[in-house]
């Protein structure tokens, strides 16, 4: 996934989560066709087509918001109800999950 722009309540910058390596296809709108990098071999046979392009995805690098975690962070912040209002607005992207992933293992193993 490519984000080129930061949105207003972005804050993956701070998190450390706002760039990869780790991913096997980019694909990237362009006019009225798609760009795409393969870097694993399970899409090679997919994609070998056509004339050969570089694209490498954009990170953002800043976000207007800023996010401070405190270094004593009880566990039981995951029970706090401002997580029902996360959940009324998810459109189900993952994204939260590989968050909580992120500060359990960060601050709980």
């Amino acid at each position: 996934m490519e984000c080129e722009n930061s949105f207003e309540n972005c804050f993956c910058v701070n998190m450390g989560t706002n760039k990869t390596e780790d991913y096997s296809l980019f694909v990237k709108k362009d006019g009225n066709g798609v760009l795409v990098k393969v870097k694993g071999e399970d899409f090679t046979l997919y994609f070998d087509i056509g004339e050969e392009i570089e694209v490498n995805p954009k990170f953002i690098e800043e976000n207007k918001v800023k996010v401070n975690i405190p270094d004593d962070l009880d566990i039981d912040i995951f029970k706090s109800p401002i997580w029902s209002e996360y959940t009324s607005r998810c459109i189900g992207c993952g994204s939260m999950w590989y968050l909580f992933l992120f500060f359990y293992a960060r601050y709980f193993l």
